[in-house]
């Protein structure tokens, strides 16, 4: 083929010829070799990723790591569990996701 130009500027014969295709499409064979040669025209599963890679992403976030960090300094300055456990609690939903 050669170098593509903006289709939208080209006349129907124009686009035709330039995707080496007819009015009436392809035939059989030619779509048989073009597949071969191309390929199908899927796109690509989307990978997932894993659990532990999605939890430690979320770690990126700068809200989380203060949040985090107001959670030790809470636990430290006030040496009660309420306060420290009440961040992550708040925090935990968004690290999954949710």
């Amino acid at each position: 083929m050669n170098k593509p130009l903006a289709f939208w500027s080209l006349s129907t014969t124009e686009m035709l010829q330039q995707l080496q295709t007819a009015k009436e499409g392809l035939t059989a064979g030619e779509a048989r070799e073009r597949l071969a040669r191309y390929g199908s025209n899927l796109p690509k599963a989307a990978k997932r990723p894993e659990a532990v890679t999605l939890l430690f992403a979320q770690f990126k976030s700068p809200l989380i790591l203060i949040l985090f960090f107001a959670t030790g300094l809470s636990f430290f300055l006030h040496a009660s569990y309420t306060n420290p456990t009440l961040v992550p609690a708040c925090t935990g939903p968004r690290a999954r996701g949710n």
